[in-house]
């Protein structure tokens, strides 16, 4: 899929890569990986999408 990504990437289109907590086919950690192997660079830091304190 990386080889795919870059393809689009160097080609000039937009690429949203998007995973979640429990993905069990692209966990968070792969894609960040992915992301830093591709030399991409990230618009938005990533963030967790939930908070446990109590309001």
């Amino acid at each position: 899929m990386l080889p795919t990504i870059k393809r689009l990437v160097d080609g000039g289109i937009r690429v949203w890569v998007f995973s979640g907590d429990f993905d069990g086919r692209v966990p968070v950690i792969s894609t960040r990986y992915a992301l830093n192997k591709l030399r991409l660079n990230t618009i938005e830091e990533w963030t967790p999408w939930y908070s446990d304190k109590q309001v």
